[in-house]
């Protein structure tokens, strides 16, 4: 991403935390508990990581998004994680859904809701990729 930034092309997307270069304060497991919608980040050389505690916590780059200010969140109408879900608990007591009640409009991260509204192609390319294989043995 940052030799992106350099080159004055923006970018937004997931990442994974083995990169020598990931804060190691945002590094954490996938079971870990936290309060849902809780957010943690870190700017370095134009790079914005994130870590946001949705069903489970979610990790993304970004050059493109403030990650605090104005901007920086887009309420969107989000389903209530199930019951039986990872951050079950955390959901429970953030108190953004009232009992009875299966939907909010909930303040999402906007490098998140702009990643959700334009990742289609790659993950539909990693899917059918997936379904079928090149090097099948019969």
């Amino acid at each position: 991403m940052s030799e992106l930034r350099k080159l004055n092309i923006g970018g937004c997307g997931t990442c994974t935390t083995n990169s020598p270069n990931y804060p190691s304060s945002l590094n954490v497991v996938k079971t870990i508990k936290m309060a849902y919608q809780q957010r943690s980040g870190h700017v370095q050389d134009g790079v914005a990581t994130l870590l946001w505690m949705d069903n489970g916590p979610v990790k993304m780059m970004t050059t493109i998004h403030p990650l605090t200010g104005e901007g920086a969140s887009v309420l969107k109408s989000k389903k209530r994680p199930g019951l039986k879900s990872t951050n079950a608990t955390g959901i429970e007591q953030s108190g953004l859904f009232k009992d009875g009640e299966w939907e909010a409009e909930i303040p999402i991260p906007s490098c998140i809701d702009a990643y959700n509204c334009h990742m289609g192609g790659v993950d539909i390319a990693d899917q059918l990729r997936a379904s079928y294989p090149t090097h099948m043995t019969s």
